[in-house]
């Protein structure tokens, strides 16, 4: 991979038959009884064969410019460094399963005068959003180094990539505008490279959502909450609410791994925010059909990658009845079953559901957006062809 740099200005033949003459006879006499217990017995054999098949961890890492090269560096603002040439990405994801990855800023400083690291500011975008802008220093320091000659690793960012999609991220590097004017600044040299980290997403019971049947009246779907919620944050980890009115375990196995609060509204005591919480997010029921039927005061949904949807086939009537609802949704997993799952939504005025989409999933997206005739759904972006 390209460095990022800048500079600044292991016998007895008879005792051995009359043993092999007992050894016989001990083999003889356990055969002969072995075969008089069989007669009471019936061994059936399976006809057919269990397959377990292992899936794949695999991420690309493709340059698409050059490496960033800074000569003469002075202090610089951050929003003139947000200006400059950036050193452009693309981490893809070649198998079907779901990936944790971690993206490192690791220094590999040579040379006779090294620019020391919190004097450097880096700044990386996903896409459009910005999802680090910060120094080289302590705070941000990740212990795992990729290379074994690197003297620190900076965790710039850890996310999840669904399968078979890509993501594009631009790195910028700059003089931090607070270096003050030093001799060990003079003429020194940094130099940095960025490092992936990846980690296969095992398949768990815990964190899944329960399945809701339709007409379910149970927890937040009572209806005390189901038409009164007008907010619902996925969030990444379980942490008590002290001001809820009520939580509930929603997990599949009812180990409250997954979790719902439900928090009035300050400006509206009658209605609600729903917090879905699970350590590490939440995942989907492969039944998630009517999960959100008759939310018909939904208008915003907040920390929609905190739920993977990875598992989700069936999603009949997943959002019926979201009048109010204005969402970005990623259509990034393959549904066998998606009936009615927009019916209904989006059609107050100003409402819009937007549905991002993959290669692989494009299609699709279109037939949902066909299916739902009166609701405001809309086709967003291609995420498989962002940064391309």
């Amino acid at each position: 991979m390209e460095e990022l740099e800048f500079d600044t200005p292991k016998k007895d033949n008879k005792k051995n038959k009359r043993r092999m003459l007992t050894l016989l006879i001990l083999l003889a006499l356990v055969f002969i009884g072995g075969t008089s217990f069989a007669l009471w017995q019936i061994t059936l054999q399976q006809t057919d064969t269990n397959i377990i098949t292992t899936g794949c961890l695999n991420l690309t890492l493709t340059n698409d410019t050059d490496a960033i090269t800074v000569t003469d560096a002075t202090p610089t603002l951050d929003d003139e460094g947000r200006k400059l040439t950036p050193y452009t990405f693309t981490v893809e994801n070649t198998c079907t399963v779901n990936t944790r990855y971690v993206i490192n800023l690791e220094t590999v400083s040579d040379g006779d005068k090294k620019l020391a690291d919190k004097y450097v500011k880096a700044h990386l975008l996903k896409g459009e959003d910005e999802v680090f802008i910060d120094k080289l220093v302590e705070g941000n320091v990740n212990q795992e180094k990729v290379i074994d000659t690197a003297s620190a690793a900076y965790k710039l960012y850890e996310g999840m990539l669904p399968g078979k999609t890509t993501q594009t991220y631009s790195l910028r590097i700059w003089m931090a505008d607070d270096t003050e004017a030093v001799e060990e600044v003079m003429e020194a040299t940094w130099k940095g490279k960025i490092t992936i980290t990846a980690s296969y997403i095992p398949v768990t019971t815990s964190r899944i959502l329960k399945n809701i049947p339709q007409n379910y009246t149970g927890e937040i779907w009572a209806d005390t909450y189901k038409p009164n919620i007008t907010k619902v944050v996925f969030e990444n980890t379980i942490a008590t609410l002290d001001e809820s009115t009520q939580n509930f375990d929603i997990s599949a196995s009812a180990n409250e791994t997954a979790k719902v609060y439900a928090i009035a509204n300050a400006d509206d005591a009658t209605k609600f925010t729903a917090h879905f919480q699970g350590e590490g997010g939440v995942i989907a029921n492969p039944d998630s059909s009517y999960m959100f039927a008759g939310f018909s005061a939904l208008t915003t949904i907040e920390g929609i990658e905190n739920i993977d949807f990875s598992r989700a086939s069936k999603v009949d009537h997943m959002f019926d009845g979201c009048s109010n609802l204005t969402a970005t949704i990623t259509i990034d997993f393959i549904p066998t079953s998606y009936e009615g799952m927009f019916a209904n939504a989006a059609t107050a005025e100003g409402a819009t559901i937007t549905l991002d989409y993959t290669d692989e999933t494009e299609t699709i997206v279109g037939d949902i957006i066909a299916k739902s005739e009166g609701s405001n759904i809309v086709k967003g972006r291609n995420i498989s062809a962002i940064g391309e």
